[in-house]
């Protein structure tokens, strides 16, 4: 008998890519998945979620699948591409129906999902999430706070068991030459670090999980909210910024090239070298999200 193994048919891939200019993604569902810009990938996946008040995600129908093209997928005149998906849950958390509207424009990708409930509806959350790729680790970004501070982030490298980042409203970083901003409004976001879940990635969400859990949306409560991802060529530093400033621009962009570049010629670290460790506080919660 021949023990030789039979080869396993490659699994089609059923999201559908999309190219529109410089952005790629795929859809699949309600979910936008891959996106990147110029082959840069900034977002793993974003989509509308609805959990019951045992976590367990509650799957939506889609009723109608639309485009402002007839084609479909083709941007019109003006650079833009739009898809609306209206959609249907119905499970143990309730009856609710969403309209999720993706618009993509040569600048900007956004995700405006409206979610009403058709009666009363328990959840642990209900709105967009948005995944950053797991390949972010270690990536320096400013956070926008919800109260309108600015303060930096550096992702973590180890998995982390608390959320490394709270009250978000925009996330800034560069990569391979892109300057991203992620922008979300409707509620205050919070990041958790699931690296270690089948959706290995640092998810951002809503509500935040210090809040009592579960709530009740009463019939009639409408959920908005709106994810805003905008992309462009990384800026260089103005040639009338100060030398230090123009010096830590080259030695970060050198940096991502050569991590051998963030060390000095004597070997000592440079100033974009990891600061030293703080105390962090414990975990705010154990559950999954």
């Amino acid at each position: 008998m021949d023990s030789t193994p039979t080869a396993l048919a490659p699994v089609p891939d059923a999201r559908r890519p999309v190219r529109h200019g410089r952005w790629t993604f795929r859809l699949w569902g309600d979910e936008i998945s891959e996106v990147a810009l110029d082959g840069v990938e900034l977002l793993d996946s974003a989509r509308p979620a609805l959990r019951d008040q045992n976590w367990g995600t509650v799957a939506p129908r889609i009723l109608a699948d639309s485009w402002a093209d007839p084609e479909q997928a083709v941007p019109d005149a003006s650079g833009l591409l739009e898809r609306t998906l209206e959609l249907a849950y119905d499970g143990p958390a309730g009856r609710a129906q969403g309209s999720c509207v993706l618009r993509v424009t040569p600048a900007e990708l956004r995700m405006t999902l409206t979610l009403t409930a058709l009666e009363e509806v328990t959840t642990n959350r209900a709105g967009l999430t948005a995944m950053l790729p797991r390949t972010l680790a270690g990536q320096d970004m400013t956070v926008t706070t919800v109260d309108g501070h600015r303060r930096d982030l550096r992702l973590p490298v180890p998995i982390s068991p608390w959320q490394p980042q709270f009250s978000i409203r925009a996330l800034d970083w560069a990569r391979r030459g892109v300057h991203a901003r992620l922008e979300l409004t409707g509620d205050e976001f919070e990041m958790e670090d699931q690296r270690n879940w089948t959706d290995a990635s640092f998810k951002i969400y809503s509500r935040p999980l210090e809040r009592p859990f579960p709530y009740r949306l009463s019939a009639g409560t409408a959920v908005v909210q709106e994810l805003i991802l905008t992309a462009g060529e990384e800026a260089p530093a103005s040639a009338d910024a100060p030398a230090d400033v123009r010096d830590r621009v080259a030695q970060g962009a050198s940096a991502r090239a050569d991590p051998s570049a963030s060390r000095s010629a004597s070997g000592s670290p440079s100033s974009r070298s990891s600061p030293p460790p703080v105390p962090r506080p414990p975990p705010r919660s154990c559950r999954w999200t």
